[in-house]
């Protein structure tokens, strides 16, 4: 349940709640505000389902995917099957379509878009069994690019051409995962959720493209907006599963970031992401925009909430002038008053 304070007498004593509850954590960001803030910032496990060497093409007829774009290029060829070689050496084909002795590059986000195309072949690329890749040195708050790049694993993705080189990161499942520790205090605040109105909070400051949250292998929900802070009441999936309570356990539990490509998520996240007039245009995408890396880039962290009580989801203040329109800078003491009111949002289990 959510609750809506506009009060400026609130101002002062929630301000300094927030700021507590940042010192408490030595980070200068500012969580939600409850009984404690527990973060899980720092190292994670990132795997990825590597694809397997390029074993030849399917050749589907009368096909073609996102028919009229053509930024991924085109090459002369003789025939599909030349095609496909072209699209096998080509950085960031997923496959090629031959139509008039041309080779049109296909994206692995285009292949989402299929199409009735007579006469056109398509040529999609074969991959032999993949090999499971990981990093255990994968930080959060990051991003993909960056983690691959402190492993070694490609060069620095804005020099030359390196950003077309997206083999490990241009589609597929990438998963993040670390280990969630609870007490008997937060098991027991979770458990009595329906009853005290206790509850434990585990918050996504950040997530950018879409990707599924699972606990302890049980999905707990999804992101898809690279703005908006998404709040998962523990309490409320106990509450409302039969799945025995995601076999949380006092001690260790199992929390994983599921990445995926395939997820829609309608273009809410940064416009420029995919390229700009001041940046050159990538080869990954998800379904219907242009997109680059992808991450958790804010912070995660559990918020504990005692019965009967509360948590500060956000404090917004809004400061008017209430003189005349300043022609020139304001002096002090010498200008009309300020108007000062402060909304403030709370979660009540």
């Amino acid at each position: 349940m959510k609750h809506v304070w506009n009060s400026p007498v609130l101002c002062c004593l929630l301000l300094r709640s927030i700021s507590a509850a940042a010192s408490v954590s030595q980070l200068a960001d500012k969580p939600i505000a409850g009984d404690s803030v527990i973060y899980l910032d720092g190292r994670f496990t990132a795997t990825y389902l590597k694809p397997g060497p390029i074993e030849g093409c399917a050749f589907i007829n009368d096909t073609d995917y996102n028919h009229g774009e053509t930024s991924e290029g085109s090459s002369p060829a003789a025939n599909h099957s030349e095609c496909c070689q072209l699209c096998a050496h080509r950085g960031g084909c997923a496959a090629g379509v031959f139509w008039e002795n041309t080779c049109w590059f296909k994206s692995e986000a285009d292949l989402s878009k299929p199409s009735h195309h007579p006469g056109a072949v398509a040529c999609v690329l074969q991959h032999g069994p993949g090999e499971l890749l990981t990093l255990k040195n994968a930080i959060v708050p990051g991003d993909i690019l960056t983690d691959l790049e402190n492993e070694g694993l490609i060069g620095d993705p804005w020099y030359e051409m390196n950003f077309k080189n997206t083999s490990l990161w241009g589609s597929g499942i990438w998963n993040y995962s670390t280990t969630m520790v609870l007490t008997d205090s937060d098991l027991t605040n979770i458990q009595n959720y329906l009853v005290t109105g206790s509850d434990v909070l585990l918050v996504f400051d950040g997530i950018k493209m879409g990707a599924k949250i699972f606990l302890n292998d049980h999905l707990l929900g999804m992101a898809t907006d690279q703005f908006v802070r998404y709040n998962f009441s523990l309490g409320h999936a106990f509450a409302n599963t039969n799945d025995e309570f995601f076999n949380l356990t006092a001690g260790s539990n199992t929390l994983v970031v599921s990445f995926d490509t395939e997820i829609d998520t309608e273009g809410r996240f940064m416009a420029c992401t995919g390229g700009w007039d001041w940046a050159p245009y990538s080869t990954t995408a998800v379904p219907g925009y242009r997109t680059f890396s992808r991450g958790i880039w804010k912070s995660v962290y559990l918020v504990t909430i005692g019965g009967g009580g509360a948590a500060i989801e956000h404090v917004v203040p809004q400061i008017f002038y209430t003189g005349e329109y300043p022609a020139e800078p304001l002096l002090p003491r010498q200008h009309g008053d300020f108007k000062v009111d402060v909304i403030v949002k709370f979660y009540v289990p």
